[in-house]
């Protein structure tokens, strides 16, 4: 599947969850794209959206593709659920734990996930989001570690 195949994917089903939460008016869906580097290699693109399902806890989807060199690349989809730790004020810290699959040059294999970061909020409806993810896949056992930042549009 090209790059271009999983983005229409991946896209698509952030629509839908888009189009499903159309009349909720409480903004707990959050959905955005998200760029960054990993410590091995090149940038990263990616995109994710979730639910926040109580003021400790949100679950989210991730969809990423690393370009590391020119001659190997990686793209990741998974599934996180975040602990978060309400402040007070616009800033909000938080702890992820997760589990996936990717696709690395021909090997195919699960992965997990752990990290962390911290969320800004800009507006009722948009948030800045910086993390760190540490993803290790699980029979072949390649890792990498990954900064990104990244916006959440929620609705």
């Amino acid at each position: 599947m090209s790059i271009m195949n999983k983005i229409s994917v991946v896209g698509a089903a952030l629509a839908m969850m888009v189009a499903s939460a159309a009349s909720a008016q409480d903004n707990k869906f959050f959905a955005g794209p998200t760029v960054g580097a990993g410590f091995a290699g090149g940038p990263t693109l990616g995109l994710n959206g979730g639910y926040e399902f109580h003021k400790y806890g949100r679950l989210e989807a991730t969809y990423d593709h690393m370009f590391m060199t020119s001659s190997w690349n990686m793209d990741t989809l998974g599934m996180n659920l975040i602990g978060q730790i309400p402040t007070g004020t616009f800033v909000t810290p938080y702890a992820l734990v997760g589990m996936g699959y990717q696709w690395q040059n021909g090997i195919n294999q699960g992965n997990w996930t752990v990290g962390g970061g911290v969320r800004a909020e800009v507006t009722k409806n948009f948030d800045i989001d910086l993390r760190y993810r540490y993803i290790q896949g699980m029979w072949n056992q390649t890792n990498n570690n990954f900064v990104g930042i990244g916006t959440n549009f929620k609705f």
